[in-house]
């Protein structure tokens, strides 16, 4: 954990002591709080709420590839059902959405100055463009997000179910690898040598299953996501058998 925590940024610490402070206050009150979106990052170094038990602690993520999640402090005893969290779902309306990419969506919302605690993760498939956020941001960003790029557009509120199951789009490929390390899987999904893999854990640019890996020996599973900033991520779907040589088969998911 120490070595996440020395790449937090000022703004990450702070962010992390109002969650902090979230929490006593759900505690103090006995009544269920939720915080804004939690990054990776931050999920990572909440620490001092792992070895807490005053209240019960559900995580809210809205698809399996979302990186960013709703945490809920929950009075032991209690439950809360997922319609109980302040997320909402905003449908772009463009002419083209072919022509509009992930990049210029997240640019357009740092444009209009909006925190990124407000903001969830952005959803783009042949069915539309999504983006997940907090329910006090639904006016704002209908009344604010006209333009993306030089593209015309509206917002519309949409059903959460939509963007639920919503999968990147990938490429199946089978691999041969002498183990399921991180630094060699690394190596043979993105053409680099195991020496660069291996670096790219100290920059702090892996993460599996959204959460930044530090120790580049640990063993990928079946169902395990795996982001590299700067070359792509993939999913490790199933291990296929061993080749003459006794080296693993092992069909991975690669996403664009």
């Amino acid at each position: 954990m120490s070595s996440i925590h020395s790449r937090l940024t000022k703004e990450e610490t702070f962010y992390i002591k109002r969650i902090e402070g979230l929490y006593q206050k759900a505690a103090r009150i006995q009544r269920t709080l939720f915080t804004p979106f939690v990054s990776p990052q931050i999920l990572a170094n909440l620490t001092s709420l792992e070895k807490s038990n005053e209240l019960d602690i559900n995580i809210f993520r809205i698809n399996p590839f979302a990186e960013q999640v709703i945490m809920a402090f929950v009075p032991k005893g209690m439950l809360v059902s997922d319609e109980e969290y302040p997320v909402e779902v905003l449908e772009i309306k463009v002419s083209s959405p072919s022509m509009i990419t992930h990049r210029d969506v997240l640019g357009s919302l740092t444009g209009l100055g909006i925190k990124r605690e407000l903001i969830g993760d952005i959803f783009l498939d042949e069915t539309g463009i999504f983006i997940v956020v907090t329910d006090q941001m639904v006016s704002f960003l209908k009344d604010n997000l006209l333009m993306i790029g030089r593209h015309h557009v509206t917002l519309e509120e949409t059903n959460i179910e939509r963007v639920k199951m919503i999968e990147p789009k990938g490429e199946d490929r089978v691999i041969a690898a002498a183990s399921k390390r991180l630094d060699l899987l690394i190596s043979k999904t993105f053409n680099l040598s195991r020496s660069k893999s291996q670096l790219l854990f100290g920059q702090g640019k892996v993460k599996c299953n959204h959460l930044v890996m530090n120790h580049y020996k640990r063993e990928m599973t079946e169902g395990d996501l795996l982001s590299v900033r700067g070359s792509g991520r993939f999913k490790l779907l199933e291990e296929l058998g061993t080749t003459r040589k006794g080296n693993i088969q092992l069909k991975i998911r690669v996403f664009k």
